[in-house]
Parts: C-alpha cells; sequence; structure tokens
C-alpha cells in the first residue's frame, strides 16, 4: 500500500508540474506573441540535441537578467520551473526559495517548493509549503489532497490526515477525481 501511495503522490506532483509548465509556456507564447492570431507553423526544437540547446540558451538568458537584477522575480520563477522539469530538485529550489523571499506568500511558488522538497525526501518542509497554499487557496482540493498523503503515509500525522481526507469526501465541492482518490487513501490509512 505504502508504494500505491507514493505513486500517488507523485502523480499529482507530475501532474502540478505539467500544469505549472502549460501556464509558463501560455505565458511565454503570449509575450512572444501578442496579437490573437495564433502561430499556426511554430518552429519547435525537433531533436534532443535542439531541445538540450534551447534550454541552454533560456537558462543562459534569464542567469544574464539574473546578473544585471539579482531580485528579477520572473527569472527566478522561470529558472525554478526549468530546473523543475529537468528534475535538479535542489537547484530548482534555489530559485523558487529567492522567489519567495521577494514575492513572499505566493501559493504557486510554494506549490512548486512542495513539489521539490518532496522529491528531495523533506516531508516536513513539502507539508509546510502546502499548509501555506492551503490557507492562501482554500479550495485548493489537490493541495489538502496531497497535504493529507505527506502528513499519513510520512509524517506519521495520521489523525491530521484523516481528517483532511474525511473533510475532501464531506465538502460537495471536491472534485469526483479527488474524492475517489480520497476514499481510496482514507481506507488504506485507516487500516495501517
Amino acid at each position: 500500500m505504502r508504494i500505491k501511495g507514493l505513486r500517488d503522490i507523485l502523480l499529482f506532483a507530475l501532474m502540478g508540474v505539467v500544469g505549472i509548465v502549460m501556464f509558463f509556456y501560455v505565458i511565454v507564447y503570449k509575450l512572444e506573441n501578442p496579437s490573437l492570431i495564433i502561430n499556426a507553423n511554430p518552429s519547435p526544437a525537433t531533436t534532443m540535441k535542439e531541445r538540450a540547446k534551447e534550454m541552454r540558451e533560456r537558462i543562459a538568458g534569464f542567469m544574464m537578467r539574473l546578473k544585471k537584477d539579482p531580485n528579477d522575480l520572473e527569472a527566478l520563477e522561470n529558472l525554478g520551473s526549468i530546473f523543475l522539469q529537468m528534475g535538479a530538485w535542489d537547484k530548482a529550489c534555489f530559485f523558487f526559495e529567492r522567489a519567495l523571499k521577494i514575492k513572499g506568500g505566493d501559493a504557486d511558488i510554494e506549490w512548486d517548493l512542495a513539489t521539490c522538497y518532496f522529491y528531495m525526501k523533506k516531508y516536513a518542509k513539502a507539508s509546510s509549503m502546502l499548509e501555506d497554499v492551503v490557507k492562501e487557496r482554500k479550495q485548493d482540493y489537490a493541495a489538502r489532497f496531497n497535504l493529507a498523503l505527506i502528513y499519513g503515509f510520512y509524517l506519521h500525522r495520521k489523525k491530521e490526515a484523516l481528517t483532511i481526507l474525511r473533510g475532501l469526501l464531506e465538502d460537495k465541492r471536491t472534485p469526483s477525481d479527488i474524492k475517489k482518490q480520497a476514499e481510496e487513501k482514507l481506507r488504506s490509512l485507516e487500516h495501517k
């Protein structure tokens, strides 16, 4: 059962990362293409070598911006996101932590940090970030669910995990997919 719980956490973290990547892609696309006309023939990198070169260029560009302005929030967040996509958790953490110090109390950055901390097995820090996300976005059902999983399966805070999972099940607004998984995890934790 423990492996299944980890798989679910990783799946939700991956879904969060994909959502973040999509969000940043849209922002970057809109900055590069401010008109309402969608470029039907973008020139995406087609080979791994080209993608790696493109990634290095993006990193170098954001690093140059940071050299000019160490508090460039957009550059910090983008570097964090790039390293998050690459699975370089410690580097992503570095940039997200700096961004959070500048911006303070930002649920998106805290979510990204929670993801990094989780993969680095820093579960207490991950839960702390998710607690902040839940405080800021009470209707963030995925954050509440992931917080419950970390509490129940990694921090031995079963009672708190059960409370969160029951709350998700009782809340009529909880999306059905999260509700279904909350039911499964609730049963799993009750028999643990």
